[in-house]
């Protein structure tokens, strides 16, 4: 077990012990945000267009957090879909 493996094992212990099932979907998210991030670098070293992939990730990074976080269903999707709409709007 190298070190970065242990110290997310403590992260996620802690997590899970201070905010119960909350802090097990916080850190799921923290892993799938990683996820992305990493992604979207192997996208642009194969040449894609930076500003797209930058996009596309901050969408997919943006729905990740919302869905993931502990407020009901129908607020998530009200704040995903005024969030969104102001990303793209402010590329344009």
């Amino acid at each position: 077990m190298g070190t970065i493996t242990a110290l997310g094992l403590v992260l996620l212990i802690s997590m899970v012990l201070v905010s119960g099932m909350q802090g097990l979907q916080a850190f799921l998210s923290l892993l799938f945000n990683f996820g992305a991030l990493f992604f979207a670098i192997v996208l642009m070293a194969f040449h894609l267009n930076p500003i797209v992939v930058t996009l596309v990730t901050s969408v997919i990074v943006l729905a990740m957090t919302i869905f993931l976080g502990g407020s009901m269903i129908t607020v998530r999707r009200w704040r995903f879909t005024r969030h969104s709409l102001c990303l793209w709007c402010s590329c344009w």
